[in-house]
């Protein structure tokens, strides 16, 4: 019976000797598991933010773009309404608006608010292309916006009842006038809008 007591003692401490050691190397086993998926988490959440944040660089680039195209969609959408020009006479139009935004200092946006403003003053869809150029340098040499510089220039042609051809000379007249004294075009344009009709009453130019 003693015999039976003692092995039956050494098999129990046996068992729990094993059951420690097992129990241990389940430890070890489930702590490694667990930083093994703690690591894994961190990687998966560096790619998600790596993601992300390339997903939002895509999506500015494409945003602005999407702005800007809208942007000038209306502005040319304005010149259509102003001038009533038809579908072909709108299509040459916007292709001169884009091609001087791509060539020049300005965007084809502000060209086409530049068109805006001389269809605003009665100009045709032939007369704004003729005249827009010119209407930009005037707009470059005196610092003032493409838009009011071209409101100004169209009003004293229209004023002097003069042809869309003469808009360089109008527009070089005022760049001097307004470069050589203390006044800015801004201010010249205020001044006409007095001046020029009693001026064209009285057959000045």
């Amino acid at each position: 019976m003693a015999t039976y007591t003692g092995s039956s003692d050494k098999y129990s401490a046996f068992a729990l000797l094993q059951l420690v050691i097992d129990n241990k190397e389940f430890k070890e086993a489930m702590s490694e598991a667990h930083e093994k998926l703690d690591r894994y988490a961190k990687k998966c959440l560096y790619i998600g933010q790596n993601l992300e944040t390339v997903g939002r660089s895509l999506v500015a680039p494409l945003s602005a773009a999407t702005a800007v195209f809208s942007d000038f969609d209306d502005k040319m959408r304005r010149v259509a309404a102003v001038t009533g020009a038809g579908s072909g006479a709108m299509a040459s139009m916007t292709e001169v608006a884009k091609k001087l935004g791509a060539a020049t200092a300005f965007t084809a946006s502000q060209v086409a608010e530049g068109m805006g403003s001389l269809g605003m003053m009665g100009f045709s869809s032939g007369e704004i292309k003729e005249a827009i150029s010119q209407m930009m340098n005037l707009s470059m040499v005196t610092g003032t916006e493409l838009a009011e510089a071209s409101t100004i220039a169209a009003n004293q042609l229209r004023v002097f009842r003069m042809d869309a051809s003469k808009t360089g000379e109008v527009a070089d007249i005022l760049a001097a006038t307004a470069n050589g004294s203390a006044q800015n075009l801004t201010d010249l344009g205020e001044a006409l809008k007095t001046a020029a009709p009693f001026a064209a009453q009285a057959g000045g130019t």
